[in-house]
């Protein structure tokens, strides 16, 4: 893996974001639709997670997104930033990066 400056680094915007709604990609069986509430807006992200979480398991959860990524139409819908997961993981194949606790949505991660 190529290695990348800390100028590079500061280009992320990274948030934190409560997961308001989740609905099924009409054109895809791995996609979901993520609405996020962060904070001054709602934002629509897609994530290849339809195998590995429920909506249950989903709503509520604050989790971190890449707030300024390039939007992306995939399946005629557009997503405009990207959720952190790990995979690879002990107990289950993918996990979210969550946060427990108080904190405003919107916030920015560091």
């Amino acid at each position: 893996m190529e290695n990348i400056t800390i100028s590079d680094f500061e280009k992320i915007d990274l948030r934190i974001a409560v997961v308001k709604a989740v609905h099924p990609h009409p054109k895809s069986n791995k996609m979901i639709v993520l609405v996020l509430d962060a904070g001054d807006k709602e934002v629509q992200i897609l994530a290849g997670l339809k195998q590995y979480y429920t909506e249950k398991d989903l709503l509520g959860k604050r989790i971190v997104y890449v707030a300024n990524l390039e939007p992306k139409i995939i399946g005629g819908l557009e997503s405009n930033g990207m959720i952190l997961a790990a995979d690879d993981c002990v107990h289950k194949p993918l996990i979210l990066t969550t946060f427990e606790g108080e904190m405003k949505s919107g916030a920015k991660a560091k």
